[in-house]
């Protein structure tokens, strides 16, 4: 691993993607477009330590995406010291650490490809999207932690959904039908996230209600949704009918419904 000696004068922002906040550092004289993050970040936000950082430069792919050795540099921000390593290495040391099944690692290079591929598309077809919408398709609406337990869905919708499975309101199968009437609408990233700070356990149940880990906005735009596939279920006697319901309701897909975000 390669490090310069001579310290480098830098300044200092925060950078959001979705939920996650990294300090960003631009090396002087400003615009120059050389921008960095601390070493110490990088591998706290993928939540590895210090050996395990080093095993992954020492992989054979990191020989392939970083023949040159992680390049770390001394940068000072006036009131910090830190070694900084370029956002172009930082992406290959995600690509690492999702190769060796880091899902947080994953999460973070789908969201900004994603944003990267979409710039690319929008500049082909000249148009223009304001950096707040980008901003807010990176945003989860999966929490961090759990909010505590509030009634999402009432005793009314559990005995309709038994009905019409022909199971016990809870039993563990009933939960892949919530899956796809009510929870379609997530994301890969999204689903991901949900495994990571909610995980099913052994005996296929998870310790919080999905519900309990959305944010209060995104309660409030299903909340109507819940209702309206209770309504639907009361005209049906089968899951087979109750999808042909939802199908002739919506005629789209459910992440068309929080399309915008404006509660209004």
């Amino acid at each position: 691993m390669a490090k310069k000696k001579s310290n480098l004068e830098a300044r200092h922002t925060l950078i959001n993607i979705g939920n996650i906040v990294i300090d960003g550092y631009e090396v002087l004289p400003e615009g120059s477009g050389d921008y960095v993050c601390a070493k110490v970040q990088v591998s706290s936000i993928l939540e590895i330590d210090h050996r395990r950082f080093a095993q992954l430069i020492r992989l054979n792919l990191a020989k392939i995406l970083m023949p040159e050795g992680l390049q770390v540099r001394a940068i000072s921000t006036g009131t910090a010291q830190i070694d900084g390593i370029s956002l172009e290495q930082i992406t290959k040391l995600w690509a690492l650490a999702a190769s060796r099944g880091n899902e947080k690692a994953a999460i973070l290079l789908a969201a900004c490809g994603t944003e990267t591929l979409e710039r690319r598309f929008d500049r082909a077809f000249n148009k223009q999207v304001a950096e707040k919408e980008r901003d807010d398709k990176l945003t989860s609406r999966i929490l961090n932690a759990p909010q505590a337990w509030t009634r999402m869905f009432e005793k009314e919708f559990e005995e309709h959904l038994a009905r019409i499975t022909k199971l016990h309101k809870r039993h563990i199968k009933n939960g892949f039908f919530y899956w796809e009437f009510i929870y379609e609408w997530m994301t890969a990233e999204e689903k991901a996230k949900l495994d990571i700070v909610n995980p099913a356990l052994p005996n296929g149940r998870r310790k919080y209600k999905i519900h309990q880990m959305l944010d209060e906005e995104t309660k409030k735009r299903l909340s109507p949704h819940v209702t309206s596939i209770l309504i639907l279920m009361k005209s049906a006697n089968t899951i087979a009918e109750l999808r042909r319901l939802v199908s002739r309701q919506y005629g789209v897909d459910q992440p068309n419904l929080f399309d915008g975000w404006n509660l209004g």
